[in-house]
């Protein structure tokens, strides 16, 4: 998940079948393994006897291992979904995030750059962060920089902008595209 490197791991290829970024990815294989975590001991993906990877190749079929990931059948829907997101276009810019959220709220984004901790302003430098960070996986150094607040900030910002989004579900609206 990011703290450290284990022979015979090949974290980013598995990472990159939840998401092009690794943020989104770590939080997407958080939930996936939490999820299974409930179904318990699972025999089939157990001790049995396991495919050489030469005989998969004589059948035509990719190598893999179950217990680790999945089927072939899970296997091959991560990548339709990765061949989707291909054709997808990417995450908002931190900038048009930005430029979004203080057009809503009618705010110059300069505004946010000065040390004001004026409601308004406040409410829009948390409803960024919130959008930026938590829900398109924005570096939140990166987002600060535009937000003038450092790292422990815009994440007690970002806090405050779930709080602001919950009781206005129709601020999503403003990072869909």
């Amino acid at each position: 998940m990011g703290k450290s490197v284990l022979e015979g791991q090949d974290a980013d290829n598995i990472l990159s079948l939840f998401s092009k970024n690794k943020i989104v990815a770590r939080r997407q294989y958080r939930q996936f393994i939490a999820d299974g975590i409930p179904l318990g001991k699972r025999e089939e993906f157990g001790s049995g006897r396991k495919m050489t990877k030469k005989l998969l190749e004589e059948w035509g079929e990719e190598p893999y291992d179950q217990r680790a990931l999945g089927s072939g059948e899970f296997i091959e829907e991560l990548r339709m979904r990765r061949e989707l997101e291909a054709k997808f276009t990417s995450p908002l810019e931190i900038k048009e995030i930005v430029m979004q959220v203080c057009c809503y709220f009618d705010v110059a984004p300069e505004e946010l750059k000065m040390k004001s901790r004026a409601v308004k302003i406040v409410a829009v430098r948390s409803l960024i962060c919130y959008l930026a960070v938590r829900r398109l996986g924005h570096n939140g150094v990166e987002v600060g920089r535009h937000v003038n607040l450092a790292r422990a900030g815009v994440s007690v910002a970002a806090t405050r902008g779930e709080r602001i989004v919950r009781e206005n579900q129709a601020l999503f609206a403003l990072i869909d595209k």
